[in-house]
């Protein structure tokens, strides 16, 4: 078997799906492939290193419509928002470093092939079609490998994980599209101002650091679900400052209270606990996170489920946070404050016992586990004496 720069030579195998060679190429890499049929036809493919197992790369190819290549369906850029194919390598098969040097490669690329392309349309005069053609057929090459590489990475890396990546290669794609449409109108206007400004944009999404496995991804999301926790405990500090009235929520439809009307003696007290509730959901979080960071691994596919699992427990907590901090605002909705809080604790609970029952904890940390236990259920107790209280007031 012939080797030549990036083309594999074939013999024997017109409709082969997989290729064998000698040489070391990555995963995510575009070539070039000509196959030759027993009576010596040959026909060449363009396609994309999708995963080598056993010493075979498996190349997905294009199809040859005319003179141009294209990406069947399947592989449409238009299928990344969704659920598209996701190809699933062998554990044993998937290299975690090779992989994620190809996509940081492949991000540097994306680039440097926009910024080629903004310098030519920078002034007149403008490219030739033909070179034109030739640096958007490079920038297509990058961005169909971005989009291969995205489906080769295996679902038992991690939903958190993937779900990470897939966000940042739909901006990368957004970006792009953004910066072709402004090329566009710099031929037809000469406008410069978005053409720069998408530049910068897809610097920006290529330079953006993406976490490289499900352990990071989940301390990422844990971080982000505590800021919004902490926002909420700002949000409550602030309604202190205006003793309940919802000056700001006055315009909002959604919100149905009565400007002017402040907290009376006993919505304070309640509005406390209710504080008090959200301040333990935070201290939750953060012992979560550094359980993850002690003791979290992605050494198993069970050790990676347990942390997407627990993202998945804890999605709810932002929402459950939110439909809770809305009712403290004058009048005060005594049942529905009550029902949220509830509804909060529930998952506050599902939270701790799941850190409790999985390896992500052990013997040390039952002190912290039972107290924040107890936490839970003596605020939900003060809330709910707090709004009996005020039943029978009523």
């Amino acid at each position: 078997m012939e080797q030549r720069k990036r083309t594999i030579n074939v013999f024997d195998c017109l409709n082969a799906d997989r290729v064998t060679q000698s040489e070391t190429y990555q995963v995510g890499q575009y070539l070039e492939v000509f196959l030759y049929a027993e009576n010596g036809a040959c026909r060449s493919y363009r396609g994309i290193i999708q995963d080598c197992i056993d010493g075979e790369w498996e190349i997905r190819f294009m199809e040859k419509k005319g003179d141009a290549y294209v990406w069947p369906v399947k592989d449409d850029v238009s299928l990344v928002p969704g659920n598209g194919e996701r190809n699933a390598p062998s554990k044993k098969s998937f290299c975690r470093e090779t992989y994620w040097s190809s996509v940081d490669s492949i991000f540097k690329m994306l680039s440097v092939e926009t910024t080629k392309i903004s310098l030519a349309f920078s002034k007149e005069p403008f490219p030739s079609v033909k070179n034109t053609e030739t640096m958007v057929t490079e920038l297509e090459k990058r961005v169909l490998t971005l989009v291969s590489l995205y489906y080769s990475l295996p679902i038992s890396e991690g939903s958190t994980l993937v779900s990470f990546y897939q966000k940042a290669v739909l901006q990368v794609l957004s970006c792009l599209a953004g910066f072709a449409s402004s090329v566009s109108e710099v031929i037809s206007s000469e406008r410069h101002s978005d053409r720069l400004q998408w530049t910068g944009g897809v610097w920006e999404a290529s330079g953006f650091h993406l976490p490289k496995d499900n352990k990071q991804c989940t301390l990422k999301s844990l971080a982000h679900t505590a800021e919004l926790v902490q926002d909420a405990l700002g949000e409550i500090q602030e309604a202190g400052e205006t003793d309940g009235c919802a000056e700001d929520l006055s315009e909002d439809p959604d919100h149905q209270h009565d400007e002017g009307i402040t907290w009376s003696d006993q919505d304070r007290l309640v509005v406390s606990a209710s504080e008090g509730l959200v301040k333990t959901t935070k201290a939750i979080l953060k012992k979560a996170q550094e359980s993850i960071e002690k003791r979290g691994s992605i050494d198993s596919e069970l050790a990676i489920s347990t942390l997407d699992d627990f993202v998945s427990l804890t999605s709810t907590i932002s929402s459950s946070v939110d439909d809770f901090i809305c009712c403290i605002y004058a009048p005060i909705n005594y049942t529905a404050l009550h029902n949220n809080g509830k509804l909060l604790s529930e998952v506050n609970i599902k939270c701790l016992q799941f850190l409790r029952d999985s390896d992500l904890t052990n013997n040390q940390d039952i002190k912290w586990l039972d107290f924040l236990m107890q936490a839970v259920s003596h605020n939900l107790q003060k809330l709910e004496e707090k709004v009996q209280s005020n039943s029978d007031q009523g």
